[in-house]
């Protein structure tokens, strides 16, 4: 397998996607445009930095502890951007969440997460058996137990 990195157009925008050769589906668009796609990207990191604030105070263990600290400048950057741009700004905000590999990682983890729990849940099947087994009475002697 060849480690070389190849490129092509972007489908929607005409920019260049790289990409490597070893890969086994090659990416259609770019990374602004497969920001673009999402849905209120904004609202998601609002609701991500809720999620981290309520966290705060439930991580109890040494190495939870070690592990939000390390997300505190991942925190920091959506909290400035979350600021510095206001609705009308938008295409601006994806322009800086394109450039920055925390941010857009992070944005496609949380598409993905409320894609999954948007989904409708699957309904339970009922299992009906193949044949009735013969049941054994319990109980007195006088209501019908086998021997």
């Amino acid at each position: 397998m060849s480690d070389s990195w190849q490129r092509k157009k972007c489908s929607m925008c005409s920019s260049w996607v790289f990409y490597l050769a070893s890969w086994s589906a090659s990416p259609k668009n770019c990374t602004r445009c497969r920001l673009k796609e999402i849905r209120n990207l904004p609202s998601l990191f609002d609701r991500y930095l809720t999620k981290e604030k309520k966290l705060q105070y439930r991580v109890t263990a040494f190495d939870e502890k070690i592990a939000f600290a390390s997300r505190a400048t991942l925190r920091s950057k959506i909290a400035r951007l979350l600021n510095n741009y206001s609705d009308t700004e938008y295409e601006l905000f994806i322009a800086k969440c394109a450039l920055d590999k925390d941010l857009y990682n992070l944005a496609f983890r949380l598409a993905k997460e409320q894609r999954l729990n948007s989904r409708p849940k699957r309904a339970g099947k009922s299992v009906a058996a193949k044949r009735v087994a013969k049941f054994l009475q319990g109980g007195a002697p006088g209501l019908g137990k086998r021997a």
